[in-house]
């Protein structure tokens, strides 16, 4: 009986587990979108608010593969991962941060992440593409931060995202900051790069009034593509 049994439930399970994974972005594991067509209209959005700029493309969004902080002080700067979020902009060093610094000296973080847009088909007409970026305060701030990206590993860093919106920001000031990345992330699918970079950052100016805090781990920032 038990044996009967026991492939019923780890089935059961297993359908649980998908459903509840249904509308989380996928990090870029070997999966390859299929083109759009007739036949599938996909929409994957992983929960971002955005609306689709025309009925017949196609929507998928995918996580970073590698995700860090550039911790910057003048003793010990140095690359974090696994933090839950980080706080953007300058802070004052104190004794208790260990960062090998100097209380009233500031430092400053920055957000590092890299996508595969393989993961998208070989000709895909990008249509939109948007790197989305939750603000757990500061939103406004989020969205006048510098983002700035490159193609190849030793690049100089171009200036993206001249367009910025923030369709939905609570009266605490969090909220998704969807920046618009389309040229860049065009020319980079369509040489198949396996390894795009971002980095966002706020110039260290005064404390008071130049922090914003930033999701990393649990809101993970996000690439999202319409295309055809």
């Amino acid at each position: 009986m038990l044996k009967r049994i026991m492939p019923l439930m780890l089935t059961a399970l297993a359908a649980l587990a998908l459903s509840a994974c249904a509308n989380v972005p996928a990090k870029v594991d070997g999966e390859r979108f299929a083109p759009c067509g007739a036949s599938l209209i996909s929409v994957r959005t992983g929960s971002l608010p955005y609306a689709k700029t025309a009925d017949s493309s196609c929507v998928q969004t995918i996580l970073p593969f590698d995700l860090s902080v550039w911790r910057e002080a003048p003793n010990n700067s140095r690359k974090v991962r696994g933090l839950p979020t980080v706080t953007l902009g300058c802070l004052p060093l104190t004794a208790e941060a260990g960062d090998g610094g100097y209380a009233a000296l500031g430092h400053s973080n920055t957000m590092l992440m890299n996508f595969d847009v393989t993961a998208y088909p070989d000709d895909a007409l990008v249509r939109k593409a948007v790197l989305a970026v939750y603000a757990m305060s500061g939103a406004e701030k989020l969205a006048a931060a510098q983002f700035r990206a490159r193609l190849h590993v030793g690049d100089e860093l171009q200036s993206v995202g001249a367009r910025r919106e923030m369709p939905q920001i609570d009266q605490n000031g969090a909220g998704w900051v969807m920046v618009d990345v389309t040229s860049f992330v065009a020319r980079a699918i369509n040489e198949r790069r396996n390894s795009i970079h971002f980095e966002i950052s706020l110039p260290c100016r005064t404390p008071a009034d130049n922090l914003a805090e930033a999701a990393v781990v649990k809101r993970e920032p996000r690439l999202l593509v319409e295309y055809n």
